[in-house]
This record gives C-alpha cells, sequence and structure tokens, in this order.
C-alpha cells in the first residue's frame, strides 16, 4: 500500500513538473535556444522553414542594387572552439533563371534559431563618410506568422547598426570587432532579443544587481542601432527569467513607462548604461534582469505582413544627426506613401572612437528563437559608391512660370516642359547604365524630350520610347565626379478638357545596378480658358513612309468661347506652323455657336521623323486659345538607290550546252530603307528574251542562282533578295555587291548561238515585306 501511494505521488511530481515545463515554453520565446541552436549546422545553407513565404518575398521584391561583388562581407562568428561560421545570412538572386536580372537579395534568416549579419567592405570603399552628407536606402522584409490564427508567434526582428568594433583580447564575453561583430556571451554568439547588435541578458543570477557594466560588454561595441523589432519579450516574473534574454520590452508601473504595444522601432546605442534598466524577480531568491529603456520608441506597427517595407537613412555632417524614414514608399510603383514614420538624433561621434578616420562600418543583423520569419534586405543606395539625387519641375512655356504649389493653374494647349534634374554629388563608382521610367500626366500629348549634360552635349528622346503615357529611356551618359549633372526636359501639350480638371502628382524613377532614386512630379489644374480650340486630322499618320501619305491632308476643327457665347467666324483669325511651313486666316463657317474650320497641309511639306503641326486661334478681343498640335511621324521611305542601268555579262567565245555565264563588273542594285526598324522589303526581278542586232533571239535566259546553287528562272518575277531592318537608322544595300562569280544574276546558254551583241531588259521591283519562308 505504502509503495502505491509512493508510486502515486512520483506521478503527481512529474505531471507538475511536466505542466510547467510546458508553461514556460508557450510563454517564452526563447526557452531552448542555446540547445536548438547548438544542433545547427550551417544555417545559411539549410531549406527554408517558410518557403512560400520565401517565394512571395522574391516575386514582390522591388528592383534593387547588384551585392553580389565584394561591395558587403558576410559576418563570421563561431562559438568557443569551433571553426563553423555560424552566420545564417546568404546573397540570393532576386530571379535564378533571369541571367539579365541583376538584383541581389540578402537573406539574413530563413529558420528558427538563426542569427545573421552582412557589413559594408570598407577596403572597397564601402562605408558611411562622416565628413559629408550621407544618403542611404533600403527595402526590408520581415515575413509573416507561419500561422495566422497566431500573429505573435513570429519573430525576432532586425537592426540597421553602424559600428567601429575592434578586436579586445580584455572583453572575454565579445573579444571580436570588424565584420566578426555580433551579440555574445562569454564568447558565444547570442541570438533572440538580442537582434544580433543589443547585450545578452543571459546571466540572471549574478551577485551585481542593480548594475548595468556586465551586459554592456555583450554587445556590439562602439555601435549605434535602429532595431525592428517583431517580437515582445515581456517576461517579467520568477518562473520564466530563464538565462537566455526575455525581458527587453517588459514594463511595470515602477518604470513610469507605458506598456510597448506590439512591434516597433527604436534606436539607441548597445553598449551603454543609459539603454538599458536592471530590475530583479524573487521568490526563495533574486533573479536579476534587464530591461531596455527604448528612448527612441515607435510602436503599434505591423512589420510582419509579407510586404517590403522602404527606409531611408540621411546623416548630416554638420551636425551629426541620423534621422531615418520608414514606410517612405510603395513597393509596387516606388510612389511616395503618406504619413511615413520619421526620427532622428543627433550622434555622438566620440562614441564610436574613430581615431581621426572618416570611415563608418555599417550594416545589418538579425535573429529568430523559437519563432522564425524571412528576414530579406534590398539595397537601393550605398552613399560613398554614388551619392546623388533628383529634382522635379514643371513649366509652362505658354504663361513663361514654373508651376509652385501656390501657382499651379494651366490651360488646355499650353506647352509644358516637365524637368528632371539628376545631380551626381560625390563616390567612387560611376551611376551608369541609369533607366528613366518618366510617367507623365494622361491629361498631355508628348511631343519631344531632350537630356543635357554638364559638359555639353545632348541627346534627343524619340517619341517611339514613349507609350501609354511613359517614358522609358536608358540615359546614353554616365554621371560621375567628372559628369556631375543630366537635365532631362520632356515636352507637352495639355489636352483639352471639357471642365477644370486636377492632375494629379505623377512618379519618376531613375534605375541602375549601383543606384536607384525616385521622385515625384508636381500635381496641377487645368483651367477652361475663354476661348478653346478642337483640331483633327481627317487621316492618320503615324509610322508610314511618305509615299504612303495622301498628296494633301484634311486638317479640320472648330473655335468657341467657353461662357457660350455666339462667335462670329470673320473675327477669328486661324494660326498654323509645321516647320518652315506657315500660314494664316480669318475664318469663314459657323457651325451653331462654334467657328468651324478646314485646310489641307501639302504632302511636300512633310519631312522624315516627326512633323509637329501647331495650331491655334486668335479673335479681334485679343483672346487666344490654346495651342493644338497634330503629329505626323514619317518613318521614311523605301527606295531604290544608285542604280547601274547599263550591265553585261562577260563575252564569250565558245559554249558548252547550259553553261553559266558570268557578269561584268559595274553591277549595282541598291536599296536604300528609311523606315523605322522591324520593318521588312524584298527584291524581285523580271528579264525579257535578249535579241542581237538582227533580231535574233539568244538560246538562252537570264537566271538567278542562289548561294546555295539552286537557279531560279527570272521568266517572272522572282523574289531574290530579302531584309529586315534593325535599327531606326536609314539602311543603304547593295544587293549586287552581296553576289559572288557564281551566284546573283548570271546567264545560262543553250548550243546554238550566232555571234553578236545581244540584248534585253531586266525589271526590278521593290516590295514593302519580307517573303514568306
Amino acid at each position: 500500500m505504502r509503495i502505491n501511494e509512493i508510486s502515486k505521488k512520483i506521478v503527481i511530481i512529474f505531471f507538475l513538473l511536466f505542466n510547467f515545463t510546458i508553461i514556460s515554453f508557450i510563454n517564452n520565446n526563447y526557452l531552448i535556444v542555446n540547445s536548438i541552436a547548438a544542433e545547427k549546422k550551417l544555417p545559411a545553407d539549410e531549406d527554408p522553414e517558410d518557403p512560400i513565404d520565401l517565394q512571395n518575398a522574391l516575386d514582390t521584391a522591388p528592383r534593387g542594387l547588384d551585392i553580389s561583388d565584394p561591395t558587403f562581407q558576410q559576418g563570421v562568428f563561431t562559438k568557443v572552439d569551433s571553426s563553423e561560421n555560424m552566420n545564417s545570412s546568404k546573397v540570393i538572386k532576386r530571379n535564378a533563371l533571369d541571367r539579365s536580372d541583376n538584383t541581389r537579395i540578402l537573406r539574413v534568416n530563413h529558420g528558427h534559431y538563426q542569427l545573421g549579419s552582412i557589413w559594408s567592405n570598407i577596403d572597397q570603399s564601402n562605408y558611411l563618410d562622416i565628413s559629408k552628407d550621407q544618403t542611404m536606402s533600403m527595402w526590408l522584409y520581415f515575413g509573416h506568422p507561419i500561422n495566422s490564427s497566431k500573429p505573435k508567434e513570429v519573430g525576432d526582428g532586425m537592426a540597421f547598426v553602424l559600428q567601429n568594433a575592434q578586436d579586445d583580447p580584455k572583453n572575454t564575453d565579445n573579444p571580436f570587432g570588424g565584420i566578426r561583430a555580433i551579440s555574445r556571451f562569454k564568447g558565444n554568439p547570442a541570438p533572440g532579443e538580442t537582434l544580433g547588435v543589443w547585450g545578452a541578458d543571459f546571466d540572471n543570477l549574478s551577485p551585481n544587481f542593480g548594475e548595468t557594466d556586465k551586459i554592456l560588454p555583450t554587445a556590439i561595441q562602439n555601435s549605434f542601432a535602429i532595431e525592428f523589432d517583431t517580437f515582445l519579450n515581456i517576461l517579467g516574473e520568477y518562473k520564466d527569467i530563464s538565462g537566455e534574454g526575455v525581458s527587453f520590452e517588459y514594463r511595470i508601473q515602477r518604470f513610469h513607462k507605458p506598456p510597448i504595444k506590439g512591434q516597433h522601432i527604436n534606436m539607441d546605442y548597445p553598449d551603454v548604461s543609459d539603454t538599458y534598466f536592471p530590475w530583479f524577480s524573487t521568490v526563495d531568491r533574486e533573479k536579476d534582469y534587464y530591461v531596455m529603456n527604448h528612448n527612441n520608441l515607435v510602436d503599434e506597427l505591423n512589420l510582419t505582413n509579407s510586404k517590403w517595407h522602404h527606409m531611408t537613412v540621411k546623416f548630416n555632417h554638420s551636425n551629426s544627426v541620423l534621422s531615418y524614414t520608414f514606410d517612405d514608399k510603395n513597393s509596387v510603383d516606388g510612389t511616395a506613401l503618406p504619413n511615413p514614420i520619421s526620427k532622428s538624433i543627433k550622434l555622438d561621434m566620440s562614441h564610436f572612437k574613430l581615431n581621426g578616420s572618416n570611415k563608418l562600418r555599417w550594416g545589418f543583423t538579425g535573429s529568430t528563437g523559437k519563432y522564425m520569419e524571412n528576414n530579406l534586405i534590398v539595397f537601393e543606395s550605398i552613399p560613398s559608391f554614388v551619392s546623388a539625387d533628383s529634382t522635379t519641375s514643371i513649366k509652362d512655356n505658354t504663361k513663361n512660370k514654373v508651376l509652385t504649389a501656390t501657382d499651379k493653374h494651366v490651360d488646355s494647349g499650353d506647352e509644358l516642359s516637365f524637368i528632371y534634374n539628376l545631380n551626381y554629388k560625390n563616390g567612387s563608382k560611376e551611376w551608369s547604365k541609369i533607366l528613366a521610367k518618366i510617367n507623365l500626366p494622361k491629361q498631355v500629348s508628348y511631343t519631344s524630350g531632350t537630356i543635357t549634360y554638364s559638359d555639353g552635349t545632348s541627346e534627343e528622346i524619340p517619341l517611339s520610347e514613349y507609350s501609354n503615357d511613359q517614358v522609358i529611356h536608358t540615359l546614353g551618359r554616365a554621371l560621375s565626379n567628372n559628369m556631375n549633372h543630366a537635365k532631362i526636359e520632356l515636352h507637352a501639350n495639355v489636352n483639352l478638357v471639357g471642365e477644370q480638371t486636377k492632375v494629379p502628382m505623377t512618379h519618376v524613377k531613375f534605375e541602375s545596378d549601383n543606384f536607384i532614386i525616385d521622385d515625384d512630379n508636381q500635381d496641377f489644374i487645368i483651367d477652361l480658358p475663354q476661348m478653346m480650340i478642337s483640331a483633327k486630322s481627317a487621316v492618320s499618320i503615324d509610322g508610314i513612309s511618305l509615299d504612303k501619305v495622301p498628296d494633301q491632308i484634311p486638317i479640320n476643327g472648330e473655335v468657341w468661347y467657353t461662357n457660350g457665347n455666339n462667335i462670329r467666324p470673320s473675327d477669328v483669325t486661324l494660326h498654323i506652323n509645321m516647320g518652315k511651313y506657315t500660314n494664316e486666316f480669318n475664318l469663314t463657317k459657323y457651325n451653331g455657336s462654334n467657328a468651324a474650320f478646314d485646310f489641307e497641309i501639302p504632302k511636300t511639306e512633310l519631312i522624315k521623323g516627326q512633323n509637329i503641326l501647331t495650331i491655334y486661334a486668335t479673335d479681334n478681343k485679343g483672346l487666344q486659345t490654346g495651342k493644338v498640335q497634330l503629329i505626323f511621324n514619317i518613318s521614311g521611305n523605301l527606295e531604290f538607290g544608285d542604280f547601274e542601268k547599263k550591265v553585261s555579262f562577260q563575252n564569250i567565245k565558245q559554249v558548252q550546252s547550259n553553261e553559266i555565264i558570268p557578269r561584268q563588273d559595274g553591277w549595282q542594285v541598291e536599296v536604300i530603307d528609311g523606315r523605322n526598324s522591324g520593318q521588312g522589303w524584298t527584291l524581285q526581278a523580271k528579264s525579257t528574251d535578249l535579241f542581237n542586232e538582227l533580231g535574233h533571239k539568244l538560246d538562252g535566259n537570264i537566271i538567278y542562282r542562289s548561294l546555295n546553287g539552286r537557279i531560279y528562272p527570272l521568266n517572272n518575277y522572282q523574289s531574290i533578295y530579302w531584309n529586315t531592318k534593325e535599327s531606326d537608322d536609314v539602311q543603304t544595300v547593295d544587293v549586287a555587291s552581296e553576289w559572288t562569280k557564281d551566284s546573283g544574276v548570271l546567264l545560262q546558254l543553250g548550243k546554238y548561238n550566232p555571234a553578236g551583241v545581244y540584248s534585253g531588259t531586266i525589271s526590278w521591283s521593290l516590295v514593302d515585306g519580307i517573303k514568306n519562308i
């Protein structure tokens, strides 16, 4: 009986202990962090634990820089008496199947109980230059909870870090600096709530209660961090203090601070006393722990929403102020988001102990614990490589004013210039292969564009690069310390509107593999002028050759007063201009309350390329309409060029049946194609019979022989050459120059031909389009 009672007690005690363990496990994100982490092997090479979310991150990632070169260095940290690097970070491609996609993504964490870091490579000119104003920008991704019904089961986050940590053998907790800098406890990497940068609160039984000195050496030394914390460590009870860091966000009334609400951003120095507050819990004996003061807190955030979040960090060298702006851009199109999060702090530069150097290392650390998330980063700009900015403006050329926030009214028909200035400030690399993606309002019609560089050179932006209210153009020149400015001007006319119209801001992106920047142009308002005009062409002329244009191009339209008053046609003068062609005349037709007009533009006034017909009207009271522009794009003609009309074959003394006779020198059959790229043409030839001076018909025929030896008779039109243009430049092809002595147009003879001189005619035909093969 007694034995049974003892057994029962043992069972009950075991059950209680087991139950207590489960409760602690649920409430503590890092209860078993050390034991589990010790089993990990090469965490960077393991399969992702949430592959669906990781693929979502790659599929939605914005374009970023190529960091596959030595731009950054991955952190190196090992456990004591081990050579195995425990860094979980890895640089991966945004699109592994697209060789032309150079965007590289830093994957900091992708599984449980991981610790990752990456640092700027100072030896490769990647650093924060404290002697200059610096701007850097990047996209951050924090994943999502694997179990959507438990949104708090995610963690731990990442930190943006500035540091000048140096090796220090006297610091037994954390003796390493440089790229080996990471949070450590007794020499071992310390994951969890440290995020890889803060101090490690792993010693809760120390007799030195009330002192912060014991946690400071475990943090990255000589550092400053902006943390993005996705998990609240809010345990403060005696039973929960486990020696693995669980209390940084714990708050009680005694701290005189309200509770931290959910995911948050905070910035501070990881290795100074003011960052932490020591506290204790007591049952039979004391356990002491640390709470972070969160001196620069922004909370109630939703970071783990499977979306990319943009951050811009700026450093003002004149006053040492570091500022960040978070969630300032839309990840889909780069447009500015309203109400971004912004904070700034004046840095104590002596804290970094630079000893006269101007180079401060920067990078990211991140960690996971019992709960995980996919932590990733896409870099947009690295200040020491390229430091640049852009400005935008809109000039109303008709009214000769630059639009401002208080003066932004334009009229229908006004000529506008959308101006973008790219300014290269400094850097160790060129800003090259800049792809400009410039959105224009749908209420304007683009007419032309130019880019002018600081050395005075310029380039045109052709109309063919404008489509769907967007200009896409790759700048022909790189910007650098020696070529520090490019001014882009896009010219457009304000379209006709039926009522006052508010035009929203439009977005522009300038991107390359080493610098990306977004900007927005100003909004404006289109007013209705007192007098208005409409005009249209009766025929569409867009990208066709001049030979397909009618001899006269009919134009018609109307003029009217916006207040509805009747208009007398004879009081209205129409003004017309297109290149050197100008004309003006009074109107004579009346259409209800509108004065109507029609006229014709002679085909002879058109030139290859873009022809802009500008039309506006004035009345005898001094009123003027806006200017309407009609654009005729002539792609150039397809035509014969130099052509040798009198050609011959070699003289013949004696022939065998079916002998083929080569050509004499001097043949030339030139084709000139001035049309747009992608257009094709086919050359055809047909020959008559040949007769001598006595009227005797030659026993033989003119033929065409291909390079592979196949013979085609030319008794009817035969396709002998075809070509497709690969550029918009005028292309000249001398077909005859591509023939060999045994190919091309040749003479094939029979047996019986009396001596004499034989002649005939070859007719050539140029067909718009290529032969069906």
